[in-house]
């Protein structure tokens, strides 16, 4: 958050903050974005948890 100049936040509390895009067929369709007071902390396996989940989440929007 504070390394981005253009940056615009919820809350001033907000330091750190991971947004994953969804896309089912091939499209837009929402995407996940959890904000932290904390700075760093998110581990990369804990995106890497939440790349899949949104990729899960993906896949069931196509099917509906």
């Amino acid at each position: 958050v504070a390394a981005q100049a253009n940056y615009l936040s919820c809350g001033s509390a907000v330091r750190s903050e991971v947004v994953i895009p969804i896309h089912a067929d091939g499209e837009f369709v929402a995407q996940l974005d959890i904000d932290s007071h904390t700075r760093d902390p998110f581990s990369p396996g804990e995106v890497e948890f939440l790349q899949r989940l949104c990729a899960r989440l993906a896949s069931l929007w196509s099917e509906t």
